[in-house]
């Protein structure tokens, strides 16, 4: 990665593909619910981006349950999740969505 002429080290653990599909988020920090597609996926987090009319229902540090919906499956997957950052753009906003085991969010809830 490189800004502004200065290469950055990316600090992702694991390789991401691309991957598009419907996901259904449920806010636990805001108690709000939304849908948003995902950008990419890796072994530990999931990038998404949301319309511009939804960026306050997502911040950095959220905690999130996620419905995953696969084109070839019936039922999505469950996964549990934190924000670990959040960007605004001009036409949609973009984030970046940590897994989480349900026992590391007991503390932040």
């Amino acid at each position: 990665v490189i800004v502004k002429g200065i290469p950055q080290r990316d600090r992702r653990l694991y390789n991401r593909i691309k991957f598009n599909v419907k996901i259904a988020i449920k806010n636990f920090t805001k108690n709000v619910s939304l849908n948003a597609k995902s950008v990419d996926l890796s072994f530990n987090g999931i990038g998404v981006k949301l319309p511009l009319s939804l960026s306050r229902l997502l911040s950095s540090n959220d905690i999130l349950e996620m419905r995953i919906y696969f084109p070839d499956k019936l039922e999505p997957l469950y996964r549990l999740g934190k924000v670990v950052w959040f960007k605004k753009g001009y036409f949609y906003h973009r984030g970046g969505i940590q897994f989480q085991e349900e026992s590391s969010l007991i503390s932040h809830k």
